[in-house]
């Protein structure tokens, strides 16, 4: 996982890809360094070319959640992969 800097304020970490983000554990709000989520900055996926911005912790309105409890908002006009569904016709992540 890299950590690029998008603007002055805001930097942008990456991950490989949707699942991989999503079952993230190290990204938190607790965090320290490029581990720590900062609420407005950006996370991407490599291989989709999804963005999510990091939400605020105290959030309920968040598109997704890392397994590490890091609340996202999708950003742009993404598909239905980008909240974390296979499109596979077969699996079922419904919570």
């Amino acid at each position: 996982m890299a950590l690029t800097k998008v603007s002055p304020q805001m930097q942008s970490r990456d991950f490989e890809s949707v699942t991989s983000l999503l079952a993230d554990t190290v990204l938190a709000y607790a965090g320290t360094g490029t581990d720590k989520a900062v609420a407005g900055n950006t996370v991407v996926t490599r291989s989709e070319g999804f963005s999510y911005e990091i939400a605020a912790s105290g959030a309920t309105d968040e598109d997704v959640t890392t397994a590490g409890g890091v609340k996202l908002y999708v950003v742009g006009d993404p598909t239905l992969k980008a909240f974390g569904a296979q499109g596979d016709a077969v699996t079922n992540k419904q919570s």
